[in-house]
């Protein structure tokens, strides 16, 4: 509720358990804006059941000219500019929905990638990778990926051979056309020879009269 421009800035005192969407921007003149806060999942539930994590808003005058990019920490130092801080405590709202339905839901609202925030160590590209690497839909993609590959290596191997797999084809035919010709050749030549001898020795007994089992005759 004020006339001048207001820069604001997000801090939490866990970074790496919190991801602030916009946790630096600026307000113009008499409106509002929603700043989503996300929280990594957890492994076990506090025994307390308690947070004692705090989230830091600190909000200074501005001038509309500055974007946003440039905004920097030192706008918000209270030594040089006049700063007004709202600290915010973490609740746990633990719901009575079943196991299984409060598991789905938390995939359900995980799933959108949060944006890191600026202040401390949370490093933002490691952790979209792990989680890229723990869910299913990375393990079908790395899937489809690897068999892309694997084929498309064969198919470069296949390509790089295929003159050699079409001369040795040829090579084969050519191999099995003389082999058929050879055993067809010397059929027929046996045959032709076996006829030959057999009418040859048939007029030869025809001519002479000789008989088989037929004894010699004795000139007188």
């Amino acid at each position: 509720m004020t006339e001048n421009y207001i820069f604001f800035k997000v801090k939490t005192t866990d970074p790496n358990k919190y991801c602030v969407q916009q946790n630096i921007g600026i307000l113009s003149p008499q409106s509002t804006c929603d700043v989503i806060v996300r929280m990594k999942a957890q492994e076990e539930i506090p025994q307390d059941r308690q947070s004692r994590d705090k989230f830091l808003i600190q909000c200074t005058a501005g001038s509309p000219a500055v974007p946003v990019k440039n905004i920097t920490s030192e706008m918000f130092n209270k030594e040089v500019h006049f700063v007004e801080e709202f600290e915010l405590g973490v609740v746990f709202d633990f719901p009575s929905q079943p196991q299984s339905s409060a598991s789905e839901s938390s995939e359900i609202h995980s799933s959108p990638e949060p944006a890191p925030l600026q202040e401390g160590p949370l490093n933002y590209i490691s952790q979209v990778i792990q989680e890229l690497i723990g869910s299913n839909r990375a393990s079908s993609v790395i899937t489809g990926i690897a068999g892309s590959l694997i084929g498309l290596i064969l198919w470069q191997l296949f390509m790089k051979m295929l003159p050699q797999i079409w001369s040795l084809s040829i090579v084969i035919g050519m191999l099995a056309v003389k082999m058929t010709q050879y055993l067809v050749s010397n059929s027929v030549e046996e045959w032709i020879v076996k006829t030959l001898a057999d009418l040859i020795k048939h007029f030869i007994d025809t001519v002479f009269g000789r008989r088989p089992n037929s004894p010699p005759t004795r000139a007188s």
